[in-house]
């Protein structure tokens, strides 16, 4: 996966297809202030 940031989203792309898990962080002064409880599952399609 890669991202492309946009102030307050982001973009999600898969490198190639099949399954991930994402997990998110809100960080502040350098610590993890909140994070998903559980990861994410993905499935990355072929366009």
């Amino acid at each position: 996966m890669s991202t492309d940031s946009h102030g307050d989203h982001v973009h999600l792309y898969g490198e190639s297809t099949g399954e991930t898990e994402v997990t998110f962080q809100l960080t502040h002064d350098d610590h993890v202030e909140w994070e998903t409880p559980d990861a994410i599952g993905v499935d990355v399609l072929e366009e």
